[in-house]
Parts: C-alpha cells; sequence; structure tokens
C-alpha cells in the first residue's frame, strides 16, 4: 500500500520567510503570499524567524551571484524547541553547483564539489564551519555511465581512506552487490547480493536478495506483466522459503493508466487492501480512492484529492481518511508566472505543518 507523501513525514514542520531582498532582482510583487516576497533573483541577504521572538533571527550574508537559496524553520510543539535551516547552492556560469552552505542553529557547514570532464560527480569536500579547512572528503569511482562503483571516505581528510564501499551491476543496470568495507581494511563487513532473471523483452521476473551473500536467499520477487508489457502482478517471498506471502494485482484504463492496486497481504485469495485511481481528461491523477478490509469484516475508506492550474502544476492535495468530509492532511502549492515553484505548505491539524518557500537565480537554478 502506497502510503501518502505527507504521511510519511517527521511531526511538528513549519517554515515561513519573514524577509528577502536581492539587490539584482526585481521589485516585490504586490500580489505575492503573505509569507514571501516575490523574487526574480534568490536573495542576497534572508532573515528568518526561529520561533523564540527577534532575539533568535539569523541573518545571512550577501552570496556570490545571488543564486538560489532555500529557508525552513521547523517547530516542533510538543517539545518547545524552535530551529532554523537555510540552505544556499552557489553556480558556476555554466549552471554546475559549485558548493552548497547549509546553516542549522548557527553551526555552518559547506560541502564543495568536484566534477570530471562529463559532469559527473567525484569528489565531495565537507568543510565543518566553512572556514576554508576540509575536514572529510568523499571520493567517487563510476564507469563510462556514471554509475557509482565504489566510494572512498576519508573521515580526517589525511588523503587515507577509511571507509570503502564498491558496488557492481548486471548488463540491464542493476545492482549485484554491495559491499561495505567499515575500516577500510580490504576486508568487507558487509556484503549483499541481489540477483535477476528477465523475460525475452528484458523485464525482470525475478529479484532474489541475499544480504549477507551467504548463498541463502532471504527475500525474493516474483513479477509478471501482461501483453502490452505493464507489471500485471508482484509476489513477495519475505522470509525466502520459496512460498508466495503477499501478491499485488495491478489493472489499468483503456489507454494504458493506473486504475486499480490490489494487495493481498497472506496470499490466502482475499483483497485487504485495494487503491482506485481516477484521472482527468488532460491525463492527470485527479482522484486516489483507498479501501481496506478487515479479517472482522470491518471497512475502511479514504481518499486523496488532486487540483492543478491552467499550466497543470499541482495546486492541491488533501487526504480524508475516513470520507467525512474533512481533510485530515492537506497540501498547497503556489508558483511563480513561469512554473517554477514558490511555495509549499502541508497541513496535518492536530500533528504538524510545514511551510518552505523557493527563490531562484537568474539561470532559474533550484535544488528541491
Amino acid at each position: 500500500m502506497l502510503i501518502p507523501e505527507a504521511l510519511m513525514r517527521p511531526p511538528s514542520f513549519m517554515a515561513t520567510i519573514l524577509s528577502v531582498a536581492c539587490s539584482s532582482g526585481a521589485a516585490p510583487d504586490a500580489d505575492a503570499p503573505e509569507t514571501s516576497t516575490s523574487v526574480v533573483n534568490a536573495p542576497d541577504t534572508a532573515t528568518l524567524d526561529t520561533g523564540a521572538g527577534a532575539d533568535s533571527a539569523v541573518v545571512i550574508d550577501p552570496v556570490e551571484d545571488c543564486h538560489s537559496t532555500t529557508l525552513d524553520y521547523v517547530y516542533a510543539p510538543e517539545w518547545h524547541i524552535g530551529s532554523a535551516w537555510i540552505v544556499t547552492w552557489v553556480y558556476d556560469a555554466a549552471g554546475t553547483c559549485l558548493w552548497m552552505d547549509w546553516l542549522s542553529n548557527g553551526q555552518l557547514t559547506r560541502e564543495e564539489y568536484e566534477y570530471d570532464s562529463s559532469g559527473f560527480l567525484m569528489k565531495v569536500y565537507y568543510d565543518d564551519g566553512a572556514d576554508g579547512s576540509v575536514e572529510r572528503i568523499a571520493t567517487y569511482v563510476r564507469d563510462s555511465m556514471g554509475r557509482e562503483l565504489a566510494c572512498e571516505y576519508d573521515r580526517d581528510a589525511d588523503g587515507v581512506a577509511d571507509t570503502l564501499v564498491s558496488f557492481t551491476y548486471d548488463a540491464y543496470g542493476n545492482r549485484l552487490t554491495y559491499a561495505y568495507d567499515g575500516d577500510a581494511d580490504g576486508v568487507a563487513e558487509s556484503l549483499t547480493t541481489d540477483t535477476y532473471a528477465y523475460d525475452d523483452d528484458g523485464n525482470v521476473i525475478l529479484h532474489e536478495y541475499d544480504y549477507d551473500s551467504d548463498g541463502t536467499i532471504e527475500l525474493r520477487w516474483w513479477y509478471t506483466y501482461d501483453g502490452a508489457a505493464r507489471l500485471a502482478v508482484e509476489e513477495r517471498d519475505v522470509d525466502g522459503s520459496g512460498v508466495v506471502d503477499s501478491r499485488t494485482e495491478f489493472t489499468y484504463d483503456d489507454i494504458g493508466r493506473l486504475s486499480t492496486t490490489e494487495v493481498d497481504d497472506d496470499a490466502d485469495g482475499a483483497i485487504e487492501r485495494r487503491l482506485t485511481q481516477s484521472w482527468s481528461a488532460a491525463d492527470l491523477l485527479s482522484v486516489v480512492d483507498w479501501e481496506t478490509f478487515g479479517a472482522d469484516g470491518a471497512f475502511v475508506a479514504g481518499r486523496e484529492r488532486y487540483s492543478y492550474n491552467e499550466m497543470n502544476n499541482l495546486t492541491h492535495w488533501d487526504y480524508d481518511d475516513d470520507l467525512d468530509g474533512t481533510a485530515e492532511s492537506e497540501r498547497d502549492l503556489a508558483y511563480y508566472d513561469d512554473a517554477r515553484i514558490e511555495r509549499d505548505v502541508t497541513d496535518m491539524p492536530g500533528a504538524f505543518w510545514e511551510r518552505s518557500a523557493y527563490t531562484y537565480d537568474d539561470a532559474r537554478s533550484c535544488w528541491e
């Protein structure tokens, strides 16, 4: 069963911008949301209230070239804790991210990035305090397709790897092995193995997982496809016994959109959960109905609803977990005129709410 994104988040999140300003930005938009000042470029300066009053506000100094900045404020009322995050990304003229600064509760950390000629990330330098002194280094080895073959982690930046991680892949690009050598002595403390079987069209029909590479399978998945090569059935063996423990079936509408998902948790032929998806004329997901059937005949239903603007951008999502007409969770998104996201708000009454605001540089770069 899929869990709504909002329900998987930690509790008690919110964020709000008190003020933003950018020397190269446009004048504030009078119609912008109350919690954000509309700008063309990212802010040179930003002030964030951590919830404890003016004394707890933090001010970010101008960043080079006024590049993209995201501001988040976290407040957990049940613990009476307030904390602020401000993340800044700086780019070169080609739009490649050079470094990222992360300010959390007054602690500044910088990550600087190094790439190869193909643009693949090869090194990350960690500078605690952003004082020019590198404390840790991660070095990556990649194949010609950019897949990670190995990672060396130097915990004290002395030029000697302290931890090694390596991967292998099959011809289809699926990972075969993962090896973790925690002390870089050449002996892996953890080695997992995945094996796959494919049909003539290259679809995975069997996936087996051996978490300690001792030859004993701990997890197993079987996949069946319909005539259009769409996933029709997924069966799971959760203990490596070779017996199906759960079964999920997928059906599609006449034009190939996912229509229903039915889950049989114990593979006894009785459906415990059903998800039904409805689509708009523009092929946008509009409604998801959730149904849960208990062994005692109890039935629980819920509904997700999605709304979009004229540019087909998601503007509203809500979840009613008992079909009483009251949404237990809601999400609203606002956009700049060119469809870049400006604000993202999630609200769960009585539990938590989160608000994020996004700004951009002239190249429209923004990490989300």
